[in-house]
């Protein structure tokens, strides 16, 4: 999941591993409440499994996801853009939606 490969929902029914289907998702959509809830909700079943250090470096990787997410809105939305200029980013449509 950290090379940015991420199982899909029947193969996690077929381990019986759903505890990460939420994960998956939240990292996917770049949703870091959402994973800070799924962490929170499963870290018993993480610590016992020893991938807790792992799940914990998916934050960067949902944050990447945020981040193009938002950049994505910027280039389509004109009232994002700062100056006119897809390629810059407001600093605070990051730094809000993160409080």
């Amino acid at each position: 999941m950290i090379n940015g490969r991420f199982p899909s929902q029947s193969l996690l029914q077929n381990y019986d591993l759903l505890e990460y289907s939420e994960v998956t998702d939240a990292c996917l959509k770049g949703n870091m409440q959402g994973l800070e809830q799924a962490i929170s909700t499963n870290m018993d079943q993480f610590i016992q499994s020893g991938v807790f250090i792992v799940v914990e470096r998916l934050r960067s990787v949902t944050l990447k996801n945020f981040v193009k997410r938002v950049a994505n809105a910027v280039k389509v939305t004109p009232e994002l853009q700062v100056m006119g200029n897809v390629n810059f980013i407001d600093l605070n449509l990051l730094f809000v939606p993160l409080r």
